[in-house]
């Protein structure tokens, strides 16, 4: 436990560094801006098959949120084990598990997470189904806007908060 609480906090320390080292070099004023009351990035995981879409999310939320990848179900499981995320963004179709069931069994394994579906091919049944059995209340088509995706995970940050914040 020891190692996993240094290696993250490494992570964030290294983190600071570049930017503080980044701005100087620059001449500018260095600001950090933090999006968590507790001084943390909001934890976000992806899971998705497809290595480009990875990629693809990667870019687009990295720089807003402390990002982890996954290309399979098993694998997500896996560092869900290791630290709690505030947010969990799962593909439908994959080879390992379906995202629907990986998403539920998520679900009880961290249930003050929230959850998004990505998928590129969304129907009223999934979202019927992920609602009630995935607790999922958020679905993006692919392909989605990057805006679309930050809103997105935005309100699903506010909403974990928020239920954090009621207990």
């Amino acid at each position: 436990m020891a190692n996993i609480v240094e290696t993250f906090l490494f992570r964030h320390m290294r983190a600071i560094a570049r930017a503080i080292g980044a701005g100087r070099r620059e001449g500018k004023p260095v600001t950090l801006t933090l999006t968590s009351s507790s001084g943390v990035r909001p934890r976000v995981l992806c899971v998705d098959d497809n290595p480009d879409i990875l990629r693809v999310l990667k870019r687009q939320l990295g720089q807003r949120f402390d990002l982890s990848i996954a290309q399979t179900a098993n694998d997500a499981l896996a560092l869900m084990g290791a630290a709690p995320f505030d947010v969990i963004i799962s593909d439908l179709r994959m080879p390992d598990v379906h995202g629907l069931v990986f998403l539920k069994t998520a679900r009880q394994l961290a249930p003050s997470s929230e959850r998004i579906i990505l998928t590129g091919q969304a129907d009223p049944t999934t979202m019927s189904v992920a609602r009630g059995a995935a607790g999922t209340e958020v679905l993006i088509n692919k392909p989605w806007s990057k805006d679309e995706l930050i809103e997105a995970v935005d309100s699903a940050v506010q909403r974990r908060r928020a239920k954090g914040a009621a207990k």
